[in-house]
């Protein structure tokens, strides 16, 4: 692929983004050299992940489900949600992982008349991805999602605290700026995990299990309580 082309997906790619976020402007897309490895669907190569995205794939959810939740760990290992909540997280997860692993969902998944879609992704890619290419993936992913379920509520989640990695702090928060941004401009609703995981010493949170990344049963209770006063309606 020339110069010149891959240059031009990356500014049609980062517009898109940049309408839904901030101010940006197209000349912003070369220098947003990570833009193509967060957009584009892919999964790991690594073959037990790999495996373990396949299965993923697969899952199927029940006539009850009315919520599905996309995402990576943060949403995965969150063991007893509602019932009527269909878990398509997984661990490990990043923006292009998702995407694969929507693009190639069972024809009943993407069939099924889910009502709210909770989105909670990109703590994977702030280690290893520009900010801007963090926020053009997960744009790709509301997009991918809403195009799949366009009936549905989307509500989009900021990337929770990194006790572990603390020196990617002001990456996440430029991403979170985005995410609150996208959602405003787009009638998406924000979920702010910050301000519902809130903290007094991060170090010794409740919220968090003692990696400093995981949630704790005590930080999901936090959160279905915060998810259910928006798919109320009381939000």
């Amino acid at each position: 692929m020339s110069a010149t082309i891959t240059v031009m997906q990356n500014t049609v790619r980062l517009f898109g983004a940049m309408l839904l976020c901030l101010n940006w402007t197209p000349a912003m897309a070369d220098a947003c050299k990570d833009l193509e490895a967060t957009t584009t669907p892919a999964l790991f190569s690594n073959q037990r992940r790999h495996d373990r995205q396949l299965e993923a794939t697969g899952r199927i959810p029940q006539p009850g489900n009315s919520v599905i939740l996309i995402g990576d760990s943060l949403l995965h290992k969150w063991r007893r949600p509602p019932a009527e909540y269909f878990n398509f997280a997984l661990g490990g997860d990043r923006t292009q992982s998702i995407l694969w692993r929507l693009q190639h969902a069972d024809e009943r998944l993407k069939n099924h008349p889910f009502k709210t879609i909770v989105i909670l992704i990109g703590t994977n890619n702030i280690p290893r991805n520009q900010p801007c290419a963090v926020i053009a993936g997960i744009y790709e992913v509301v997009k991918v999602a809403s195009g799949m379920w366009p009936k549905a509520k989307i509500v989009l989640m900021s990337i929770p605290n990194r006790i572990d990695h603390r020196a990617n702090e002001p990456a996440r928060a430029e991403v979170n700026e985005a995410i609150r941004a996208m959602a405003s401009k787009n009638r998406l609703t924000f979920f702010d995990t910050d301000k519902v995981l809130a903290c007094g010493d991060p170090a010794v949170c409740d919220q968090y299990v003692p990696d400093g990344l995981h949630i704790s049963r005590a930080g999901y209770k936090r959160i279905k309580e915060g998810l259910e006063t928006i798919i109320s309606g009381r939000h």
